[in-house]
């Protein structure tokens, strides 16, 4: 369901809007990591969240628009946030009883089955398409999919749902430069606004980790 809503708003909205309405996934997450998990959230985690999101803002606000025509892609990204959410607590869950080969194949087939099982019912063909968008498909499943959701599967065991999630925040700056790079796009002062601050949410984030990181390796010399 999060694949789905995700592929419909970004087709009935614009890419802008899907990016910063999903990204509000690690907010409802966290909410759920609080109340299922017992989760505590700190300070930091707060200020790193607002840091990164008013960061997000800046980057995409003149590229948002609102209104009737992209009302259903809209809330279709709004709800695929809140399905991504859901995947990440019963990740969690699930992780705390079987290991991750075994929860990360049963996601990928089950559902590759139900979009297949849907892609009858609708009589959708699946053939007919170039071998660009081919390729395209193949490197998302095979980059964004397969090693992008086994690392997260893997990592919620090991790592509070507040803290990873909020470092999603950081996707739509990265999209921002690979725009740059690839499409040309043109990067306003906005970016860079946008980049300062979402790098130090990053910092503030991860900053006690890379400190005890450190002691550690200076304690082991």
């Amino acid at each position: 369901m999060h694949l789905w809503s995700y592929k419909y708003a970004a087709k009935n909205t614009s890419i802008a809007n899907t990016m910063i309405l999903f990204s509000t996934n690690p907010v409802w997450a966290t909410a759920g990591s609080i109340l299922l998990f017992n989760e505590k959230l700190t300070f930091r985690v707060i200020l790193a969240y607002i840091l990164a999101i008013v960061g997000i803002v800046i980057l995409l606000y003149k590229q948002m628009h609102f209104h009737g025509q992209t009302l259903n892609g809209d809330m279709s990204a709004l709800i695929s946030a809140l399905f991504y959410s859901a995947f990440m607590l019963a990740g969690k869950k699930s992780r705390q009883l079987y290991p991750n080969l075994i929860v990360s194949n049963l996601q990928y087939v089950v559902c590759a089955f139900l979009f297949l099982i849907v892609s009858f019912v609708i009589n959708d063909s699946l053939a007919g398409y170039d071998r660009i968008s081919w390729t395209a498909v193949i490197g998302q499943v095979l980059i964004p999919t397969f090693l992008g959701h086994f690392l997260m599967t893997y990592l919620v065991q090991y790592m509070d749902l507040s803290l990873m999630t909020c470092g999603k925040l950081v996707e739509p700056i990265f999209a921002a430069i690979i725009a740059y790079f690839v499409f040309n796009e043109t990067l306003h002062s906005e970016s860079y606004i946008a980049f300062g601050l979402t790098a130090t949410a990053l910092l503030i984030l991860f900053w006690p980790s890379v400190i005890k990181a450190i002691s550690a390796n200076v304690n082991t010399r």
